[in-house]
Protein backbone atom coordinates (compact mmCIF):
# COMPACT_ATOMS: atom_id res chain seq x y z
CA UNK A 1 0.00 0.00 0.00
CA UNK A 2 1.27 3.41 -0.45
CA UNK A 3 2.20 6.00 2.27
CA UNK A 4 -1.26 7.62 2.61
CA UNK A 5 -2.89 4.14 2.37
CA UNK A 6 -3.70 1.77 5.56
CA UNK A 7 -5.75 -0.76 5.55
CA UNK A 8 -8.78 0.59 6.99
CA UNK A 9 -11.27 -0.99 9.55
CA UNK A 10 -14.64 -2.40 9.23
CA UNK A 11 -15.69 1.72 9.15
CA UNK A 12 -19.51 1.18 8.73
CA UNK A 13 -19.58 -1.17 12.03
CA UNK A 14 -16.90 0.78 14.06
CA UNK A 15 -18.27 4.18 13.03
CA UNK A 16 -21.82 3.00 14.46
CA UNK A 17 -20.48 2.26 17.59
CA UNK A 18 -17.99 5.12 18.16
CA UNK A 19 -19.69 7.34 20.53
CA UNK A 20 -18.11 10.59 20.92
CA UNK A 21 -16.19 12.62 19.21
CA UNK A 22 -12.68 10.66 17.90
CA UNK A 23 -8.94 12.11 18.00
CA UNK A 24 -7.18 12.60 15.28
CA UNK A 25 -5.31 8.81 15.31
CA UNK A 26 -8.98 7.10 15.75
CA UNK A 27 -10.18 8.81 13.26
CA UNK A 28 -7.32 8.41 10.71
CA UNK A 29 -7.43 4.31 11.59
CA UNK A 30 -10.85 3.78 10.83
CA UNK A 31 -10.57 5.44 7.63
CA UNK A 32 -7.49 3.45 6.80
CA UNK A 33 -5.46 6.84 6.51
CA UNK A 34 -2.29 8.31 7.89
CA UNK A 35 -2.66 10.89 10.55
CA UNK A 36 -0.89 13.60 8.54
CA UNK A 37 -3.72 12.42 5.63
CA UNK A 38 -6.72 12.69 7.57
CA UNK A 39 -4.52 16.55 8.85
CA UNK A 40 -4.36 17.83 5.53
CA UNK A 41 -7.83 17.19 4.42
CA UNK A 42 -9.18 18.74 7.62
CA UNK A 43 -7.28 21.05 7.18
CA UNK A 44 -8.21 21.99 3.58
CA UNK A 45 -11.98 22.13 4.99
CA UNK A 46 -11.93 18.37 2.86
CA UNK A 47 -13.51 16.87 6.07
CA UNK A 48 -15.36 18.35 9.01
CA UNK A 49 -13.59 19.05 12.25
CA UNK A 50 -13.73 20.39 15.65
CA UNK A 51 -10.76 22.08 17.38
CA UNK A 52 -10.55 21.60 21.12
CA UNK A 53 -9.42 24.68 23.32
CA UNK A 54 -5.93 22.21 23.25
CA UNK A 55 -5.72 22.84 19.60
CA UNK A 56 -6.51 19.15 18.99
CA UNK A 57 -8.80 17.57 16.46
CA UNK A 58 -11.90 15.96 16.89
CA UNK A 59 -13.92 14.20 14.56
CA UNK A 60 -17.72 13.09 14.51
CA UNK A 61 -18.52 9.73 13.41
CA UNK A 62 -21.52 10.68 11.61
CA UNK A 63 -18.86 12.69 9.17
CA UNK A 64 -16.64 10.38 8.90
CA UNK A 65 -19.20 7.85 7.86
CA UNK A 66 -20.42 10.39 5.00
CA UNK A 67 -16.53 11.11 3.99
CA UNK A 68 -16.07 7.30 4.29
CA UNK A 69 -19.05 6.58 1.82
CA UNK A 70 -18.28 10.12 -0.53
CA UNK A 71 -14.79 8.73 -1.03
CA UNK A 72 -15.74 5.35 -1.91
CA UNK A 73 -18.04 6.51 -4.94
CA UNK A 74 -15.49 8.82 -5.64
CA UNK A 75 -13.20 5.61 -6.12
CA UNK A 76 -15.70 4.02 -8.16
CA UNK A 77 -16.54 6.65 -10.15
CA UNK A 78 -12.80 7.49 -10.93
CA UNK A 79 -12.03 3.40 -11.64
CA UNK A 80 -15.08 3.53 -14.59
CA UNK A 81 -13.13 6.34 -16.17
CA UNK A 82 -10.11 4.64 -16.10
CA UNK A 83 -11.56 1.70 -17.25
CA UNK A 84 -12.87 3.90 -20.13
CA UNK A 85 -10.31 5.79 -20.96
CA UNK A 86 -7.86 2.35 -20.95
CA UNK A 87 -10.71 0.78 -23.14
CA UNK A 88 -10.35 3.87 -25.72
CA UNK A 89 -6.47 3.61 -25.85
CA UNK A 90 -7.01 0.10 -27.12
CA UNK A 91 -8.98 0.49 -30.00
CA UNK A 92 -7.10 3.90 -31.29
CA UNK A 93 -4.06 1.66 -31.47
CA UNK A 94 -5.80 -1.21 -32.63
CA UNK A 95 -7.33 1.17 -34.89
CA UNK A 96 -3.74 2.46 -36.46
Amino acid sequence: MGADQREPAAEGQRLSAANGPLSLREASALLGVHPSTLRRWADAGDIAVTITPGGHRRFAPADLARFAADRQRTRLVAGSEQTWAQQALVRTRTAL
